[in-house]
């Protein structure tokens, strides 16, 4: 398993990283769709992309709020990569990822916001079956 931790955070550190975007990570496009009302769920990726060679990411303004998208970002396209190219379980990968964003959240995040995106990442693993 191979996770480039300075390349991701580089990446969803990007300003530029608006509604819809390309952003490359370990040498794949992931095309990141920010919009308000997506279909359930509210963060997810598709590796079926009709864009892009890694994978499409959408996140859903209306459940993420602004604060929270690049750390969920962070975690979608870790997750995505692990299962789609580097062979790790789809549980696995999603765990990985899981804490993987939250160290990412830790360095972004004040005390209260961290302990709000808990709670977020809550309510989106129950929303999706996942824990």
């Amino acid at each position: 398993m191979d996770i480039d931790r300075a390349e991701l955070t580089s990446l969803v550190d990007a300003p530029k990283l608006e509604d819809a975007d390309i952003q490359e990570y370990r040498g794949r496009s992931y095309w990141i769709q920010i919009s308000d009302g997506i279909n359930p769920p509210p963060a997810c990726w598709y590796s079926k992309s009709t864009y892009v060679d890694g994978a499409d990411i959408y996140i859903d303004k209306e459940v993420i709020p602004d604060i929270f998208k690049r750390p969920v970002i962070f975690h979608e396209i870790l997750e995505a990569d692990l299962f789609l190219y580097q062979g790790v379980e789809k549980n696995e990968a999603h765990h990985i990822a899981r804490e993987e964003d939250r160290k990412y959240a830790n360095k972004l995040l004040t005390e209260s916001e961290k302990r709000e995106y808990e709670e977020l990442r809550k309510r989106l693993c129950d929303f999706s079956g996942d824990s």
